[in-house]
């Protein structure tokens, strides 16, 4: 819940239209999604405008005490066509923010515009500062974009310019289609009430250029604004949230009274920085579920409205619900529905921790929890036994027999078979047309009992430990299923070695993405050679993660004079256990048992860190990770990494590419690596690099999200 002080909520948007038209990324809405978000806007009662913001900036007016802004940057010609019609038909107040160097500059485009219209119409290969890359297919051509954007992010502004103009030259671009609005224009928008905010004149990174070309681009553009509309803008918006140290004399020379950077959050009015102010950036995966979660409101949203029985629609079915360790589940649900999938969901427990996601508190809401038993779970037994005995029954027996040997598997099934054939009912009715299970162990059982009794296909998706510890049933789970993913080649080979050869068509490795938007590198990293080299564990605290073996390689790193700070981030049966050793080792000053972290905490704590380190083992019953989410966020964030050899993790960290690996289990090369890191500063930021490129060239939830909608056969919303 947020505190009690008033806070202003600033919501960003760039482009309303085709998710296709144009860069990944740059389209924050389809006409549709925008237009179902504005009007739960308008309900709230709480959007401001500009005018009210810059008031309440100077003390002479109070806003709501939860009050949103609507922002919008670039000034596409797509806001005329599509937003502001939408916006003004709602009496909804917005601020456009205009990079002043483009209106009436056909000459002139983004630089994300060129470069993506150059690799789109591009073919063959194209030689660039980071490898060869392959534009051969579409899906090549994608690839190539995002690794030349992210290298492009990571530049100087002049460097960073030259190679775009390079690529481009090279290719023989076409000219992006997407056009900035005209100034004719802009003046219609400002006298229909639209406020006009300045952007810079050419739209650089103004942390990444000399402090005169800083008073330039901010002078610049006010100005602009000044002669072209007859009034001076009292807001600017830092382009890509680069905010120079300088920035504050030339906002205040140039008369601008409130700033907004790009840094994700709301803003507390009681201590806010009104020259960099945090906003929400609004995209595609943004739902009004998850838009209502973001903006934190006190009082709670009503609950969605459902679609009408018949729409195709997903359920999906998990051990526990919401987990802390376990995001990928809620991350992958959230962009399903990003992408038009409709998804209800079946946990068989509910997971009651104190800390949970924010963005979970809605899924929650609306979650299918059931008691164990309970009359209406009584009366579906009876409803089974009435319409299909046969298969309720023949469920039972396959199900006892097919998990006796196993304790754990046969008490759980008894648990859970009467609420899974509860759910099956609830189900049937609402017009679930797939059913997709995380975890092959009892959830995979809940999909093979509802397929059986309703005769919707089920899928599930295989991890590590729900694999490697007891594979009771597999077969019969994936000789039913309508398809297995498994996050890794090295689950499918397992699979495929238990279950036969003759599966190999339906068993595809789906990896489990991570929300690279969410997992960002910071705008800069501390070059403080004399601060210890800080690094970050994140996981439960339990002997499959390895922590022991981290405390203990952190023993050999103080004796041998290596200042190493450490922060050991999650919750779990060893937490005593791990206290004891580091108590033991005299590192009580160098590892911190942090606690869990949400998801965005987990975020931030990545970027203050200089490296991550996952020391995965099997352990003496058989558990072993399959990849662990959190080394996907890590190198999303661009930090190089250290992880154990072991499973399918070779196949996310190339070793002395994007990370180190070590033996599983060996603190002494765990060290070792760790000491090679804080030797040599240049090593981590390649390897940081690199680690952000392969997570967004195979392990991004929207590809992952897509593939499953695909093979779920749901067609996703345009």
């Amino acid at each position: 819940m947020p505190g009690s002080a008033p806070t202003l909520a600033v919501l960003t948007y760039h482009r309303i239209g085709d998710p296709h038209d144009g860069p990944p990324g740059m389209i924050s809405a389809t006409p549709t999604a925008f237009r179902r978000q504005m009007r739960s806007l308008a309900r709230t009662g709480r959007v401001v405008s500009l005018d009210d913001v810059v008031r309440a900036r100077e003390g002479g007016a109070q806003l709501p005490r939860h009050a949103i802004l609507l922002t919008f940057d670039d000034a596409y010609e797509d806001f005329a066509a599509h937003a502001w019609p939408v916006l003004r038909g709602h009496g909804l107040p917005v601020t456009l923010f205009v990079p002043t160097g483009f209106p009436d500059r056909p000459d002139r485009a983004f630089w994300w515009d060129r470069l993506h219209a150059a690799v789109a119409a591009g073919r063959g290969d194209v030689v660039t500062p980071v490898g060869t890359l392959p534009l051969g297919t579409p899906a090549l051509r994608l690839r190539a974009y995002r690794t030349l954007r992210e290298h492009v992010k990571s530049l100087p502004h002049d460097d960073a310019m030259a190679l775009v103009d390079d690529v481009v030259d090279r290719l023989g671009a076409p000219a992006p289609r997407a056009r900035v609005l005209s100034w004719v224009e802009l003046r219609r928008l400002a006298a229909e009430g639209v406020a006009l905010g300045a952007h810079s004149r050419t739209h650089p990174r103004l942390d990444r250029v000399p402090a005169d070309q800083v008073v330039r681009e901010i002078a610049g553009s006010v100005d602009d604004l000044r002669q072209q509309t007859g009034r001076a803008p009292a807001a600017f918006a830092f382009p890509g949230g680069g905010v120079p140290a300088d920035a504050a004399p030339a906002l205040a020379a140039a008369g601008v009274r409130v700033a907004f950077t790009t840094t994700r959050g709301v803003n507390a009015l009681d201590r806010a920085d009104w020259l960099t102010l945090g906003r929400i950036n609004v995209g595609l995966r943004t739902s009004r579920v998850l838009l209502r979660a973001q903006l934190a409101a006190r009082r709670p949203a009503p609950a969605p409205a459902r679609p009408a029985a018949g729409a195709r629609r997903v359920a999906y079915v998990m051990s526990r619900f919401p987990k802390l360790t376990e995001t990928f589940v809620l991350a992958e649900l959230m962009a399903l529905e990003e992408r038009g999938v409709d998804v209800d969901v079946y946990p068989l427990l509910r997971e009651r921790e104190a800390l949970t996601h924010p963005g979970a508190l809605d899924v929650v809401a609306r979650a299918r929890y059931q008691p164990f038993i309970s009359v209406p779970i009584l009366a579906s037994q009876l409803h089974w036994l009435r319409r299909r005995p046969r298969a309720y029954l023949r469920a039972w027996r396959d199900v006892l027999t097919g998990t006796w040997p196993s304790a754990n598997f046969f008490v759980g099934a008894i648990g859970i078979f009467p609420k899974v054939a509860h759910a099956a009912r609830q189900m049937q009715a609402d017009g679930v047309t797939h059913v997709h299970c995380h975890f092959a162990n009892h959830p995979a059982v809940a999909g093979l009992v509802i397929g059986r009794l309703t005769g919707i296909p089920f899928s599930f998706t295989a991890h590590g430990s729900d694999l490697h510890v007891d594979r009771r049933m597999l077969d019969r789970k994936v000789a039913e299923a309508a398809f297995v993913a498994t996050i890794s080649e090295d689950n499918r080979r397992l699979i495929l070695a238990e279950c036969g050869e003759r599966f190999a068509g339906k068993v595809h490795v789906v990896r489990a993405g991570v929300d690279t938007r969410l997992f960002a590198p910071p705008d800069i990293r501390p070059a403080d050679a004399a601060r210890p080299l800080a690094v970050a564990c994140v996981g439960t605290l339990h002997e499959v993660k390895g922590q022991a073996h981290l405390v203990q390689a952190c023993r050999l790193l103080a004796a041998e004079g290596v200042d190493v700070s450490c922060r050991l981030i999650g919750s779990g049966p060893d937490r005593d256990v791990l206290a004891r050793l580091i108590r033991d080792a005299g590192l009580e000053d160098r590892v911190v048992l942090a606690g869990p972290r949400t998801r965005t905490e987990i975020a931030d704590e990545l970027r203050a860190a200089d490296v991550l380190v996952a020391p995965s083992v099997p352990t003496r019953q058989g558990k072993r990770e399959g990849i662990p989410v959190v080394l996907m966020e890590a190198m999303s964030c661009g930090l190089p990494v250290v992880a154990s050899a072991i499973s399918g993790i070779p196949e996310l960290v190339e070793h002395r590419v994007c990370g180190l690996l070590v033996p599983p289990g060996d603190a002494r090369a765990l060290a070792d690596a760790l000491r090679t890191l804080e030797a040599d500063r240049d090593l981590r930021e390649r390897l940081g690099r690199a680690a952000r490129l392969r997570v967004l060239a195979e392990f991004d939830l929207d590809a992952s999200a897509a593939e499953l909608a695909r093979r779920f056969g749901v067609r996703a919303a345009a």
